[in-house]
C-alpha cells in the first residue's frame, strides 16, 4: 500500500529536539517512507506562526516540566508563549479520557490570567482540544489552535497543492 502523507502526531515527542530536529525526522519520514511527511510540533508552528500572536498561552494536559520545555521550544523559533498551565498527567490513557468539558473547565479556570494574551495554543494530539475549540474561542474571544488542529491543516494544505 503506498501513502500519500505520514503523520509523527505527538506534540512534545516532536518538539523536543527543536524544529531543526523536527525537521531532520520529516526528511526521515520522508525517505523512508516515500510520501509527504508530517509531525505535529511542525503544524503547531505553521498555525502558530499564522497567528502572529505574540503572547500565546499554552494549555496542556502535560506536568509543568514539558510544558516549559516546549515553551522554549516554541520561543526558539520567535513563538513567544508568555503563560502556561499543564494539567500534570504523565499517563496518555488517562489524557486520552479527558472530556472536551474537563479541558475547556481547566481552560477557562484561568481566564482572568489570559488577560495580555492574544491566543491560545491547546497542546497534545490524545487531549480532545479540538472539540472544545470553538467554544474556548467565543468564551475568551480569542483564536485557539490545538494540535490537531494544526495537523489537519497542514493535510489539507498538502491536498489542496493538487
Amino acid at each position: 500500500m503506498s501513502l500519500d502523507v505520514k503523520i509523527f502526531g505527538c506534540t512534545s515527542a516532536s518538539a523536543q529536539s527543536g524544529l531543526t530536529g523536527d525537521n531532520k525526522l520529516q526528511e526521515r519520514m520522508q525517505q523512508q517512507h516515500h510520501c509527504h511527511s508530517i509531525t505535529a510540533f511542525q503544524a503547531v508552528y505553521k498555525k502558530l506562526e499564522q497567528i502572529k500572536g505574540e503572547n500565546i498561552a499554552l494549555f496542556s494536559s502535560y506536568p509543568e516540566q514539558l510544558n516549559e520545555k516546549m515553551r522554549r521550544k516554541l520561543n526558539e523559533v520567535n513563538i513567544t508563549i508568555s503563560y502556561q498551565r499543564g494539567m500534570g498527567i504523565i499517563d496518555d490513557r488517562v489524557t486520552g479520557k479527558l472530556t472536551p468539558e474537563a479541558i475547556c473547565q481547566f481552560v477557562l479556570s484561568y481566564r482572568n490570567e489570559l488577560y495580555n494574551c492574544d491566543a491560545i495554543f491547546l497542546s497534545c494530539t490524545n487531549m480532545r482540544a479540538y472539540e472544545c475549540k470553538q467554544k474556548l474561542e467565543r468564551a475568551l474571544s480569542l483564536p485557539v489552535v490545538t494540535s490537531n488542529d494544526a495537523i489537519v491543516s497542514e493535510i489539507r494544505r498538502f491536498y489542496n497543492r493538487f
